[in-house]
């Protein structure tokens, strides 16, 4: 589980993003569950995951795909 927490003003970006790996993410081979939730009374976003092992959530973060939703997290929105 992965919780994204940004301030108000880039709660709308980080949605995006978050809802721009979904399908993708999905079709996954190792995907058994991936789903975003919001906690808008806490300006949060949550993915809850689940993958087969180890290795397909490895292969999981090498996307491309993957890289604005962790390129978002990584600077200070918070």
């Amino acid at each position: 589980m992965a919780f994204i927490t940004p301030k108000s003003e880039f709660y709308a970006e980080g949605k995006q993003k978050a809802e721009g790996i979904l399908t993708a993410t999905r079709e996954e081979a190792g995907c058994l569950r991936f789903e975003l939730y919001e906690n808008k009374a806490k300006d949060q976003l949550i993915l809850v995951e689940n993958w087969v092992d180890q290795a397909a959530l490895d292969e999981h973060y090498s996307q491309p795909y993957i890289t604005p939703i962790f390129e978002f997290c990584r600077y200070p929105r918070a």
